[in-house]
């Protein structure tokens, strides 16, 4: 799973736990609209990617962090660019 953190404009959402194409948790409000919604990530997450869903809209919001965190088994999302 990764743990997406997006620009804060004063939104009620502020980040996104996504695991694999598909929203798991939004928060720290809103968590009712977005959960279950289904993505299309890309290759590598990373500061400035956009989250497009699948059915082509856009988030408004760009991703500023994005943090593996560890699936049931424990093991890391290996598609995430680490950053430096």
């Amino acid at each position: 799973m990764i743990k997406l953190e997006l620009e804060d404009y004063g939104q009620d959402f502020t980040y996104l736990i996504v695991d694999g194409d598909r929203i798991v948790e939004a928060g720290p409000f809103q968590d009712w609209l977005w959960r279950g919604r289904r993505i299309v990530p890309p290759a590598k997450w990373r500061r400035g990617s956009q989250v497009v869903f699948a059915d082509g809209m856009t988030l408004k919001y760009r991703v500023t962090r994005a943090k593996h965190l560890p699936g049931e088994s424990g093991e890391a999302v290996e598609h995430l660019q680490r950053e430096a």
